[in-house]
């Protein structure tokens, strides 16, 4: 089996790329089925990256392999697709409430590179509801738009409650929502009791900003 002759290469921009997407070790791990070791590895050039292992780290941080093994300085930024999108502390009943940064990046995956900046915002997320799944001062992308499938995580509004993160699915009569931490209740809505509440739905999430 091949292997990159220069690991000092491919150390630092796996790192680089890793951290920028907001990735542990252990989450690039499960994605390439090694364990988060092997990740430490590669990262401290301890251990060269097997070739078979090469396209998916490029296909997942959807650089060219050229860049990854120093063989190209073309930055990743050029061969990406980024907007700049709100960010908000947090979303009220009466709308939301600017954070003071005010404006990330978001990097457009290839089924949304149609998309305008307006059709995204971010959020902070603060809670335990959704743990372990999602933290405090998680960065959450949303899309907007009221419509979702079942099985996505939604971001809604109960009445006059702030905004919260829920996984729901369509019933015929209504919607359940439910929560990750068991200790929150799985809740049904049907359509009368949205309209009336109401219930809101603001967008379904996109993607998770973590910093380690």
């Amino acid at each position: 089996m091949k292997h990159i002759e220069k690991p000092r290469y491919y150390a630092q921009r796996l790192h680089q790329l890793r951290k920028e997407r907001g990735m542990s070790q252990e989450e690039l791990g499960n994605l390439l089925g090694i364990q988060k070791t092997a990740i430490y590895k590669y990262e401290k050039g301890l251990t060269s990256i097997p070739q078979n292992k090469i396209a998916k780290i490029c296909d997942i941080f959807k650089v060219p392999a050229d860049y990854l093994l120093g063989r190209s300085n073309e930055s990743p930024d050029d061969l990406r697709r980024f907007i700049k999108i709100k960010l908000y502390d947090k979303w009220t009943a009466d709308g939301p409430i600017e954070a003071k940064e005010s404006n990330i990046g978001y990097e457009v995956s290839n089924e949304e590179s149609n998309k305008k900046e307006s059709s995204f915002f971010a959020i902070k997320f603060m809670g335990e509801s959704m743990s372990p799944f999602y933290i405090d001062g998680d960065i959450i992308i949303i899309e907007k738009g009221s419509d979702f499938n079942t099985g996505n995580d939604i971001l809604l509004t109960i009445g006059k409650s702030d905004a919260i993160i829920r996984t729901c699915s369509k019933e015929p009569n209504g919607i359940i929502i439910k929560a990750t931490n068991p200790i929150f209740k799985t809740q049904f809505y049907n359509f009368d009791e949205m309209a009336s509440m109401p219930i809101n739905v603001l967008g379904k999430v996109r993607q998770i900003i973590r910093k380690i």
